[in-house]
């Protein structure tokens, strides 16, 4: 019975490689203002191996918690212009800011700033969070 449990995982084993994100196709965000992120960034990209071109840099005020929407739109142009097509997914590398306005900053550069699809969602997210969690 082991014998063939791990004759299908190594079967498997190839299919679930090829679904994880390669190397190539993954970019790593640093604020260079940030001496934190960039530490944080190159140590990153090195340990992962992420290709040179796809470690881009950006430039911003890392001492709040919450970007505008004009400086992220500006951050969000820069990584565009400098992201090769193979690139999928974002590694950011700092810890703040966490909000570009009423939007988290993962969401916002996954799926664009968008705080009207937030502003449709809210009554239904406030509405199903419990009370104690409020």
């Amino acid at each position: 019975m082991f014998a063939v449990w791990f004759y299908a995982c190594a079967l498997l084993l190839p299919l679930a490689a090829n679904a994880a994100l390669q190397p190539n196709q993954l970019g790593v965000i640093i604020n260079d203002a940030d001496p934190l992120s960039v530490e944080i960034g190159h140590y990153y990209a090195q340990r992962r191996q992420i290709p040179l071109n796809n470690v881009l840099h950006v430039r911003f005020a890392y001492t709040k918690s919450v970007l505008d929407s004009v400086t992220f739109n500006r951050i969000l142009k820069q990584v565009k212009t400098q992201s090769s097509p193979q690139v999928q997914a974002y590694a950011l590398t700092w810890t703040t800011p966490y909000r570009v306005n009423c939007m988290s900053i993962t969401a916002a550069f996954a799926l664009g700033y968008a705080p009207e699809a937030v502003a449709q969602r809210l009554p239904t997210l406030i509405t199903t969070v419990p009370a104690t969690t409020r």
